[in-house]
Parts: C-alpha cells; sequence; structure tokens
C-alpha cells in the first residue's frame, strides 16, 4: 500500500518500468534498453485495472485498483491531480484505454457484456475521486457531452452517466455494471444539492429509478433494486425548493408512484444482503475453483462503510417534510437551508429592527423631553430662590419697622 506522505506519494507516480509488450525480439541488451518504452506506474496500473479482460485475471486487476485507491489515500491534492489529468484526457478525445471518464460517460456498446468490471473498476475508481470533495464533484460535474454546433444535445456528466444506468437497467445489463453506475452516482450527489438540482435537470431518470425499484425480483436484481431506491431517497434528501423538481412536487411523486413501504422494504432487503452484511469477513476476489465465472464483487469498503453509517438517515429522507431542505456544509458554505423559515425570520428580523428603530426615536424623543424639563426644573427653582429672597428681605423689612413702632 502507498499510503503515507505526499513526496513518496509523487515519486511512485513517477517510476518508470519497461513496457513488456515493447517487440525487440533478439535485439542485443544495449539496443532494448535504447528501445525500451518507458511508463508511468499508475499509468500502467490503470491500464492494467481497466485494460485487462480475460476473468482470471480479476485478481490482478483488484489488487492493481487497490494500488491507485492507496496511492491518492487522504491526499485531496493528488486525487484532484488525478481527476484533473482524466478530465484533460477526455476532453482531448483521447484514445485512451486507462481513462476511467471516457469509459464511464462513452462505454463500449459491447463493454457491459464482455468485460462488466471494466465500467465497475472506473466507477469505483471515480467514486473515490469524487467521495467527500465539494471542488472534485464540480470539477466533473463541468464536463459535458454532445456538440451544440452538430446539433446534437448537450448533456451534463452526472445526466450522462444516469442514462446509461437508465439504459443498463431496460436491457437488463450485468448487474455489475449497474451497481457501479449507482455507487458512484451515491457518492456523488450525498450532501450536493447542485448536482441533485443537475440530475434532476432529467425529469424521465427519477421515473426510470422508481420503475427499478417496483419491479418483481426476477426482473431487476435485488442489490440493483435496494441500491436505486436509495439513489431515491439521497436525491430527495438534498433536494431544494429552486430544484428542477422541487421537493414539494418529488415528495408525492415517490410516495405514489413507489410508496413508503416498498421503499423501506428494498432498503432493508440490500442492508441485510450478504454481499452488505458480510462484506468484512467475505473475500473480495475471485474463487479459483470458479472456471469461467465473473467474481461475486459487487462493492467497495469505502461505499460499504457509507451506507452502513448513512443508512437511518436515508431511510427517514422519505418522511422528510418538504419545506425543511437539508443543510448541507460545501467549503464552509451552508447550503440547503429551508427557503420558507428564512425568508420568514428575514421578515421578522426586518420587522424587529424597524420597531428598534421607533423604540429608538421615541427614546431620543423623551430624552429631549427630560433634559427640558429638567431646564425648566432648574429655571423654575432659580426663580422661586429669588422670590424667597424678596419675601425675605421684605419680611425683615416689616419686621424693623414694627420694632421701631413698639419701641
Amino acid at each position: 500500500m502507498v499510503r503515507g506522505n505526499a513526496d513518496l506519494q509523487g515519486k511512485f507516480a513517477q517510476l518508470t518500468v519497461p513496457n513488456p509488450l515493447s517487440d525487440e525480439g533478439d535485439a542485443t541488451q544495449e539496443g532494448r534498453e535504447d528501445k525500451t518504452n518507458m511508463v508511468y506506474v499508475i499509468d500502467g496500473l490503470l491500464d492494467l485495472t481497466l485494460g485487462v479482460q480475460p476473468c482470471p485475471e480479476f485478481n490482478l486487476r483488484m489488487a492493481a485498483c487497490e494500488c491507485i485507491k492507496s496511492y491518492f489515500f487522504k491526499h485531496s491534492d493528488i486525487r484532484r491531480h488525478f481527476l484533473s489529468r482524466a478530465i484533460e484526457g477526455h476532453l482531448a478525445d483521447r484514445d485512451e484505454t486507462g481513462n476511467i471518464l471516457t469509459i464511464l460517460l462513452n462505454p463500449s456498446p459491447r463493454l457491459a457484456t464482455s468485460d462488466p468490471y471494466g465500467i465497475w473498476f472506473a466507477a469505483i475508481i471515480m467514486f473515490h475521486l469524487v467521495y467527500n470533495d465539494p471542488t472534485a464533484k464540480a470539477s466533473a460535474m463541468a464536463i459535458t457531452e454532445g456538440d451544440v454546433s452538430s446539433g446534437e444535445e448537450v448533456v451534463t456528466s452526472i445526466q450522462a452517466i444516469t442514462s446509461h444506468l437508465i439504459s443498463g437497467l431496460s436491457r437488463g445489463d450485468n448487474p455489475r455494471v449497474l451497481v457501479a453506475y449507482v455507487i458512484l452516482l451515491l457518492g456523488w450527489l450525498f450532501e450536493d444539492p447542485d448536482g441533485v438540482n443537475d440530475f434532476l435537470g432529467e425529469g424521465s431518470h427519477v421515473q426510470g429509478l422508481i420503475q427499478a425499484v417496483t419491479q418483481p425480483a426476477e426482473g431487476v436484481d435485488e442489490i440493483v433494486r435496494g441500491l436505486c431506491a436509495m439513489l431515491l431517497g439521497v436525491v430527495y434528501d438534498f433536494s431544494t425548493k429552486d430544484s428542477p423538481i422541487p421537493r414539494a412536487t418529488l415528495q408525492p411523486i415517490l410516495l405514489a408512484r413507489m410508496g413508503r413501504d416498498k421503499y423501506l422494504d428494498r432498503l432493508a432487503n440490500l442492508r441485510a444482503h450478504p454481499f452488505i452484511r458480510d462484506f468484512e469477513v467475505t473475500p473480495q476476489k475471485l474463487d479459483g475453483s470458479s472456471s469461467g465465472k465473473l467474481a461475486d464483487v459487487y462493492f467497495d469498503d469505502t461505499f460499504v462503510e457509507f451506507l452502513k453509517d448513512n443508512y437511518s438517515r436515508i431511510a427517514r429522507a422519505i418522511d422528510r417534510d418538504p419545506d425543511l431542505e437539508t443543510p448541507v456544509m460545501a467549503n464552509g458554505v451552508e447550503k440547503g437551508v429551508s427557503r420558507e423559515l428564512v425568508d420568514s425570520l428575514r421578515a421578522q428580523l426586518e420587522e424587529k429592527e424597524s420597531a428598534i428603530q421607533d423604540m429608538q426615536r421615541a427614546l431620543d424623543s423623551l430624552r429631549h423631553e427630560l433634559l427640558q424639563e429638567q431646564e425648566n426644573s432648574r429655571a423654575a427653582r432659580g426663580a422661586a430662590s429669588r422670590d424667597i429672597a424678596k419675601l425675605k428681605d421684605a419680611n425683615d423689612t416689616l419686621r424693623r419697622e414694627y420694632e421701631d413702632g413698639i419701641r
């Protein structure tokens, strides 16, 4: 595992190894050294993870995928650099079999059948790149597919991935492919109102997921049904008043077409499924005795932890009042608070501020009146003192005159 400081990881990424596919034949050692094609270790691991298709090589691909995940484990800068390189390669339309975005956004029509784990590994790596990283989510969401100048409809990366999921559900694609797409969308849309709004920009996506949840077990894999229900719960939980399908509209749709009991039942069955319940004690590898069969590997350890940690919250999401949006902190900014509550509190605040200003003006007026009364009181006391002095002088004069008269 290449977990540790970023310098070590950077050096690991730049290590090069000879390309075993180069055809030097019987050339001399010196000639081979000159002609050997060198590749970066990370590029080699990506090619190994995404490009090797034979079933018996699954364990090797799994090990290579774990190395890649370990490479950017707890290093956001390395993850974002990794993602930016993938975005650049995809937008440049390079013929890269090891580009996760190209595999996810433009999958080969036969890939889901010939190599379902190609899409699965690409989705797992992408899940780790965007999980709990608002910056990475925003960068990935900015990718669009379609050329306006050619008359093509432009869709975002979230809408493109969801479209592949809905199409795969209708075709009955390998459940590993469907699970891969849903895992990625769950990690992407969780605590991301902007991503949820992007998802809800295409209303048919909700209907497609509801149809998958409500289908009988023989129509859609039990795991896929549970994950689709979970995705609908996340979408509703982080939708807002201003979403393309507002919360007040989305909840009645879910309750009427899917039903609360069915929603909870699908989640409970997913949580109790052996692939989730016993994940920690089940080897995530291909059994050597399973000749020609695909491995029973559907999940990633980080996703299983995410599911178990947030299961109760997502199960309760369907009962949340549409007027109460879920608060979300993204890059230090709170998103998703109730707009009605904010407007109400703002009106109350303005009303109280106006009342305080009126009270301040009244207080100033009373203070002015008090000062005036105090001034008038001082003037009255001065006049009274003068009158008393005059009366005293007059009294003294009368007393003297009286005494003189008596004498």
